[in-house]
């Protein structure tokens, strides 16, 4: 019953908004109720999970974050000497790791039940780059004032150094997992892709196996060295991913049921009647 009433309330509000005119079409909020309406109306239940989703916020997720930003805090500042060492020397990557994953969760459920369309793929570019990017080469461009002083903050010893971070192949000091993230948002492209087709398991499957290869190759080659690159984290971002996937579709599953259960309990009470 639930269902039904919120599908009669967006429609109802979807007849009401002047989407006709220059100034209706112009409003973010019409769109947004005239959409969920018409999907309710469809039974196109993914269209509703998918604009669900788009304006979901998690708090669990919150708490997630704050405690990965906390604890590479906390071991930056015991590499800097101001607590026990043994929070530092690579504790922080822990907090990296689940950053990595709750970002593969939060694509996974925001672009995977998404159209692969210029358009989406457009606005995926664009919002995607205007969480990260601007903020990173804001410090990468302090990073290169002070490169040639002591007060250096990201290790950036020669124009190489500058280069690969610029294109976004290497970062170094505090800097090496943003390039690692964006890479990430370019093999997304074909996750998502994959998963339009039906393919998203074998997508991840198989750059899973991809991965264990190449680890495995270059360890072999040239040991535990040089690891701050995206080969070495894919793992999290995949998990992330799947996860994401896995939860929206039970989301998906649960809508589904109720329009079905309150569905049958109308036709019952119709022939009661």
């Amino acid at each position: 019953m639930v269902i039904e009433q919120v599908s009669k309330s967006l429609a109802t509000i979807a007849q009401a908004m002047p989407t006709n005119t220059p100034h209706g079409l112009r409003n973010p909020f019409t769109l947004s109720i005239v959409r969920r309406a018409r999907a309710f109306e469809t039974n196109n239940w993914t269209a509703v999970i998918v604009m669900s989703n788009a304006r979901e916020h998690i708090l669990t997720l919150d708490g997630l974050r704050g405690c990965a930003a906390l604890i590479v805090v906390i071991s930056h500042c015991a590499n800097a000497g101001f607590l026990p060492i043994f929070l530092g020397q690579g504790f922080g990557q822990m907090g990296v790791a689940l950053f990595y994953a709750l970002s593969g969760l939060l694509m996974g459920r925001l672009y995977l039940w998404r159209s692969f369309e210029r358009d989406e793929l457009t606005k995926y570019a664009w919002r995607r780059g205007a969480r990260v990017l601007p903020l990173y080469f804001s410090a990468l461009l302090l990073g290169v004032l002070f490169m040639s002083t002591s007060l250096s903050p990201y290790h950036l010893e020669d124009i190489g150094d500058v280069l690969r971070a610029a294109f976004l192949l290497h970062g170094t000091g505090v800097l090496w997992s943003i390039p690692v993230e964006i890479q990430f948002y370019v093999v997304f492209v074909g996750i998502w892709w994959a998963a339009s087709r039906g393919k998203l398991m074998t997508a991840l499957i198989g750059l899973f196996v991809f991965q264990t290869v190449m680890v495995a190759g270059y360890v072999l080659a040239f040991g535990i060295s040089g690891t701050y690159t995206l080969l070495f984290w894919l793992h999290f971002f995949l998990f992330g991913t799947l996860l994401g996937h896995l939860t929206t579709r039970l989301d998906l599953s649960a809508i589904v049921a109720k329009r079905k259960t309150a569905g049958g309990r109308e036709a019952f009470l119709e022939r009661r009647a």
